[in-house]
């Protein structure tokens, strides 16, 4: 597993959820889970089997991403493309194609 490059972290972008998100270089992002900081070396595991069930429901869906350890090896970030994008509003689901692909859920 690589470590991530702490000159890389740019400004604040967000959170949410237990997620705290910087930019990261040009064109990725950085997330900071909290629960996996309170973690620690068990965060690993516990991303590993959320990721394991994510990827069987929604693997159409992800964006890539890849896990990242700091310097001491204590800490993990979770590291993706950088996107732009928009919540899901219940008005969304009056266009045709966005409704479809939430036909099923």
């Amino acid at each position: 597993m690589s470590t991530y490059d702490r000159s890389k972290i740019g400004k604040l972008i967000g959170w949410g959820g237990d997620h705290i998100v910087y930019e990261y270089g040009g064109r990725e992002v950085i997330k900071f889970s909290i629960v996996m900081y309170l973690l620690g070396a068990h965060g690993l595991e516990k991303w590993r089997r959320d990721d394991a069930i994510v990827r069987r429901h929604l693997a159409p869906f992800m964006i890539e991403r890849r896990l990242e350890r700091s310097a001491s090896g204590k800490y993990f970030a979770e590291i993706q493309p950088k996107i732009r994008g928009q919540y899901l509003m219940k008005g969304h689901l009056e266009e045709p194609r966005i409704r479809e692909q939430f036909a099923g859920f």
